[in-house]
């Protein structure tokens, strides 16, 4: 999933859905602590553990979270908003890398077929529109992760996402 700044954004969508009395919706101690739940699972160079992927599947180009794991490990904690915020964040991300991106994206190996594991992807096709590059480009500020900074930006403007990003009145952790 794209970084903290589209995490931020779903987690403020989310908290304006719930209904007006719900005290995770009206009560800024609470949103606090769920926001730092949902940017906690990035929060560490090797995000295997701290997204709950299945390690069988660290060859693939794609390993998205499991928050069905999570929600079972913290099954006694999941009324805190810090482990809902944390779910969320594990919940969007599945979302994000099991449907979004294979609408957006196809990985192929050398002879232009969809590959799945990593060593065999060569080339990426640009589903919007044909466009083919290599895997190294795909992974590079030219595309994948630039394409984050440029939505980044369209969302803090979009949100006001800085007034969010001051410093909260109460923080525990």
């Amino acid at each position: 999933m794209p970084g903290y700044i589209l995490h931020l954004t779903a987690a403020h969508m989310f908290l304006n859905t719930l209904p007006e009395g719900d005290p995770l919706r009206c009560r800024p101690d609470l949103q606090n602590d769920f926001y730092i739940g949902n940017l906690l699972p990035d929060a560490v160079g090797d995000k295997t553990a701290s997204h709950f992927r299945n390690p069988k599947y660290l060859d693939r180009m794609i390993v998205w979270p499991r928050p069905e794991e999570f929600r079972r490990k913290y099954a006694s904690h999941m009324n805190e908003p810090v482990y809902l915020g944390y779910y969320f964040h594990l919940y969007i991300d599945k979302v994000f890398f099991s449907e979004y991106l294979p609408q957006a994206v196809e990985f192929l190996n050398e002879n232009g077929q969809p590959a799945e594991l990593r060593r065999d992807v060569c080339s990426v096709r640009i589903k919007k529109n044909g466009q083919m590059i290599t895997r190294n480009q795909y992974l590079s500020e030219e595309y994948y992760y630039g394409d984050y900074t440029k939505m980044n930006t369209w969302l803090c403007e979009r949100y006001h996402l800085p007034e969010y990003l001051d410093p909260p009145p109460v923080i525990r952790v």
